[in-house]
């Protein structure tokens, strides 16, 4: 009942006189492929549009540093802005690599593993010990394709969560549940903060960026 992309070949099959009798076609399932492409796109455009903008404050920053009657304070204040951006920029190369990396639809990365979800709230609690995470899980143990971008993608959701929370403490609810017809488990994360931006919830519905309508993060990717 899914939509999926195909490249079609269509071959047409004659009778002994020439006459076309009928058409048989072949088609090819590339919707990974065109994902993964549409993916590695996003990564280009974001990590070129967040590079530039934190070189634009690094540059702004130093051409102050240059300047002789800046006070301590202001002097300060421009080198602390410029470690900030160049952090900022190794820890967005840094995931950048990462998803390149595991986003990868070779056999190597098609095999279906077993991921304990349980363990996984376990660590989160741990990990951010001021928020309330729960969870509401059918199957602690579920078998996934491609075990590290899943839970890749399930860090990311967290630590969206509990970072940009609006609210103290942070709520954050895991919700695991299956359809036993589909031979499915759909995984949920829910919080209490201030939710996607539109231009960002926009961006990942349909699917698409532009120049001028794209996202601002890797993370929600």
């Amino acid at each position: 009942g899914e939509l999926f992309e195909v490249r079609q070949k269509i071959i047409p099959v004659t009778d002994r006189h020439g006459e076309i009798t009928r058409f048989v076609a072949i088609e090819q399932d590339i919707t990974e492929k065109l994902l993964t492409t549409q993916t590695v796109d996003v990564l280009n455009r974001v990590l070129r549009h967040n590079l530039r903008n934190s070189l634009n404050v690094i540059d702004g920053h130093a051409e102050l540093l240059e300047t002789e009657d800046l006070d301590p304070e202001a002097r300060q204040a421009s080198v602390n802005s410029i470690r900030e951006q160049a952090t900022a920029m190794q820890e967005i190369a840094e995931k950048t690599a990462n998803i390149r990396d595991i986003w990868d639809p070779d056999a190597e990365h098609q095999t279906w593993d077993r991921v304990d979800i349980a363990a996984l709230v376990e660590t989160y609690r741990s990990q951010y010990p001021d928020a309330e995470i729960t969870d509401q899980i059918d199957d602690e143990v579920i078998r996934v394709r491609s075990a590290a971008l899943f839970e890749l993608a399930v860090d990311e959701a967290i630590e969206n969560a509990v970072e940009h929370a609006d609210q103290s403490p942070p709520e954050v609810v895991i919700t695991g549940e299956r359809d036993s017809d589909a031979d499915q488990v759909r995984i949920s994360v829910a919080d209490n903060g201030p939710g996607v931006p539109d231009i960002e919830r926009h961006v990942i519905e349909s699917g698409q960026e532009t120049p001028l309508n794209h996202g601002l993060g890797i993370g929600i990717w």
